[in-house]
């Protein structure tokens, strides 16, 4: 009897442990899905740009008339966009790639950057992301691939050489343009605004502010399933590391009042850009990549003067 009564108690204590496991694989199943599927749409990227003070409508009229174009990236997801092209031939252009949950909408705050330049302008949806295909997110492992893809059809398409190109990214979009530029060695000119470190530090710093230290205990799992579903390696979203590879110049933007992505991300990526890199720690109260909104004028100026002083030669940006 005893034996039978041993038996009974490892059994129950063996069914515990394993609703103990469904329960732990369940919560960090539900994390993974946080972390891979932005659930995005235009209209959630129309309300920011309004809620931002921006008149979508009054936006598109100021612009040319943007062409839809897709292109199919290594994986064949499919990739959407629009391109802006200016009345006469361009002598550059730039591709602009947003932040995670949004779309290449939310874009059109960085429009008239480049006004002074006269470049054709370009702007995408992510992968997973707007009306562009693809199920997960990849912190920019397949992302950077997407970006050169698009670039490389831009630039057969305007036959503009890589150095006439650049990128403007910002958040998810700013981390995307760094770890692509150090694969695509010939891009002119980067602009990475409040972009993240990797993408482990990005998700878990954002989790211990929603979620409380105790996430700490499921991480460990979630980013193995996170490995499964995707078929890449988180630790390869690697901006901070990747940085030491981009041979073009860079202009780095974080304000130090974000609360989203902290700005010591970027302090640690400037450790790694090249000599010809500007790194602008602004304390203009802003929060998470909000200084072109706030501060529109200063924030025009910063670029101009980072075109000026260290890219140079980039449309009528030259006549500067």
């Amino acid at each position: 009897m005893a034996k039978k009564g041993k038996k009974r108690r490892f059994r129950k204590f063996f069914i515990f442990l394993f609703f103990c496991f469904l329960i732990y694989s369940g919560i960090c199943w539900s994390f993974s899905d946080q972390i891979l599927v932005p659930h995005t749409s235009s209209e959630k990227s129309l309300e920011r740009l309004a809620n931002d003070g921006l008149d979508y409508e009054k936006i598109m009229k100021e612009l040319p008339q943007p062409q839809d174009f897709e292109v199919y990236s290594i994986d064949s997801t499919l990739i959407k966009g629009w391109y802006f092209q200016q009345d006469s031939a361009a002598e550059c252009a730039v591709v602009l790639s947003h932040g995670w949950t949004a779309t290449r909408i939310s874009m059109l705050r960085y429009y008239d950057l480049f006004d002074e330049c006269d470049c054709d302008i370009v702007m995408y949806d992510h992968r997973a992301h707007g009306e562009s295909s693809g199920i997960f997110a990849t912190g920019g492992v397949l992302e950077r691939e997407d970006l050169i893809t698009v670039t490389n059809w831009l630039s057969n398409k305007t036959e503009l050489p890589m150095s006439k190109i650049g990128w403007l990214g910002v958040s998810w979009g700013g981390a995307t343009v760094l770890q692509a530029g150090s694969i695509e060695k010939n891009i002119g000119f980067i602009v990475a605004d409040a972009p993240f470190q990797d993408w482990k530090s990005a998700i878990t710093e954002r989790a211990l502010v929603d979620y409380g230290k105790w996430v700490d205990f499921f991480s460990p799992m979630v980013f193995t399933i996170v490995n499964w579903r995707t078929g890449i390696d988180y630790k390869n979203a690697n901006s901070a590391r990747l940085a030491a590879d981009i041979e073009a110049p860079v202009l780095l933007i974080h304000s130090k009042d974000d609360s989203q992505t902290a700005s010591t991300q970027s302090v640690n990526i400037s450790k790694n850009l090249n000599k010809n890199s500007v790194f602008h720690h602004l304390n203009w109260g802003s929060d998470h990549s909000k200084d072109i909104t706030q501060n529109k004028e200063r924030y025009a100026l910063l670029v101009s003067e980072f075109l000026e002083k260290k890219v140079g030669n980039i449309g009528t940006c030259a006549d500067y």
